[in-house]
């Protein structure tokens, strides 16, 4: 199965998630930065996860392409599963 995660933070459910998705299947966009550098540097080493190969970016407006380097031809950008905990009341009113 293909997941798509938006708000990944810290990988509170993303190291749980990743564990049952095959290599390069979990796909995350999240807002802040210093989060996800916690997830890359800490989180995915310290549960040996690093071998999933998950496909993270920094995006705060849910452009999905950019975890495809801007080509969404580089995959057909269907997901069999999103996840989203708590995005919601982080969503600025506008």
């Amino acid at each position: 199965h293909k997941l798509m995660e938006f708000g990944c933070g810290a990988f509170r459910a993303g190291i749980w998630l990743l564990t049952y998705l095959d290599e390069g299947n979990y796909h995350c966009l999240e807002a802040d930065a210093s989060s996800l550098r916690a997830a890359i540097e800490y989180e995915i080493p310290l549960h040996g996860l690093i071998h999933k190969n998950p496909k993270l970016a920094v995006e705060g407006k849910f452009n999905v392409a950019k975890l495809f380097g801007g080509n969404q031809r580089k995959s057909d950008g269907t997901f069999d599963y999103v996840f989203m905990f708590a995005v919601l009341i982080h969503i600025c009113k506008g």
